[in-house]
């Protein structure tokens, strides 16, 4: 069975992360937009590394990222086909590639989303987030 609403739920997500990187890319003022200045609101950032901006080579992160989606497509659909399954599927793969197409066509993550004085994320690292926490949450095999 296939869950629609969960498909459309990660592909609306994903064309919202789209939409504000290139937001953020092409229209974003340098200083940013703030509702709550410095602490929340949108703010350019060209991630070059893994999660936090840790320092790491490009190419071995993109093959990493590779390694590690397939790993996770194999884990979640051999635990079963169930609606779940394939919602968290749709929010991982859609979430990952948006990042993906990013460290390819920029070679870097368009970070916008400021929250918090040290952190920048977009909304494309949530969707990987929930798509773990929907896939794993109860173990493995409660898919």
């Amino acid at each position: 069975m296939f869950p629609i609403a969960g498909f459309l739920a990660a592909a609306l997500l994903f064309a919202a992360d789209r939409g504000l990187k290139w937001y953020a890319t092409h229209s974003l003022p340098p200083e940013g937009v703030f509702w709550i200045p410095r602490f929340l609101g949108l703010e350019r950032y060209q991630n070059r590394g893994l999660a936090f901006g840790l320092p790491a080579n490009q190419l071995l992160i993109l093959l990493a990222s590779l390694v590690v989606a397939v790993y996770l497509v194999k884990k979640i659909m051999a635990a079963g086909r169930s609606p779940r399954a394939f919602t968290a599927l749709a929010f991982l793969l859609l979430g990952a590639g948006s990042n993906f197409f990013d460290r390819l066509y920029f070679g870097y993550v368009i970070d916008y989303l400021r929250v918090g004085p040290l952190s920048l994320v977009n909304i494309a690292d949530g969707m990987v987030l929930a798509g773990l926490l929907l896939a794993f949450w109860g173990g493995p095999k409660r898919i």
